[in-house]
């Protein structure tokens, strides 16, 4: 456990892996709540930038198949498996 000292005008400086831990950054708010004797602080939901899609890539690698003639095969199986009155809902 680490710990922090309360400095002048009630400042405390957050650990950096404490920081890094929790992806905050400067100007981050967060939340502060006591709970009996302890004193809790929650990041707010702040907007990130969006990710990256290209961090997914190969993520579902063989889903479908390991081969093209596999996953036109797996495919082709899904879709035949589909009831036929939801398409004629639609």
């Amino acid at each position: 456990m680490q710990t922090v000292q309360l400095r002048d005008r009630r400042q405390i400086t957050l650990p950096p892996a404490v920081v890094a831990q929790l992806g905050l950054s400067t100007a981050d708010e967060l939340e502060v709540c006591v709970v009996g004797n302890v004193v809790q602080l929650r990041p707010l939901a702040t907007a990130r930038p969006a990710l990256d899609v290209r961090q997914f890539v190969g993520s579902c690698a063989g889903v479908w198949g390991n081969s093209v003639e596999e996953i036109d095969r797996n495919i082709a199986a899904d879709r035949d498996s589909l009831e036929r009155d939801v398409w004629a809902a639609a």
